[in-house]
């Protein structure tokens, strides 16, 4: 997060100083994003909930707008450096595409209590399988 941090005077580039790590429950995910690369969204998730929000769907809209504005940053240094293998990429984008809209439709219909449950079992389903796949 050095890019978070006021610069020394006279030195390049801009100051971009109003979210560091005294000041943000966010910070700790730019961490974790650094390091791991997974499960953003079930992050996300559960900070955006930890502030105080309580409906389930305000919370999954909030994730999605973090997710999209980190996913976008990535999309434009990774394209521009030429890091890309864009068939793959389009395909993977096409299934992330439908599955979101696939998740938004039945944030929308189904009860947040069902919501919430899902994630939690979706969640530990992943721990246990990456858990698995590392001690074995």
């Amino acid at each position: 997060m050095a890019w978070s941090y006021r610069r020394p005077a006279g030195s390049a580039g801009i100051e971009l100083a109003a979210w560091n790590s005294d000041s943000s429950p966010f910070s700790s995910l730019h961490f974790h994003d650094e390091v791991q690369a997974t499960g953003l969204g079930i992050i996300l998730t559960s900070t955006i909930a930890l502030s105080g929000t309580t409906d389930m769907r305000s919370v999954k809209a909030a994730k999605n707008l973090l997710a999209a504005v980190v996913s976008a940053t990535a999309i434009l240094i990774f394209g521009v450096q030429g890091s890309v293998a864009w068939i793959p990429a389009l395909v993977m984008s096409t299934g992330a595409l439908f599955g979101g809209f696939a998740g938004g439709y039945l944030v929308r219909i189904l009860p947040a209590e069902i919501v919430r449950s899902i994630v939690i079992f979706v969640g530990a389903v992943m721990t246990l399988i990456y858990a698995a796949k590392y001690w074995t």
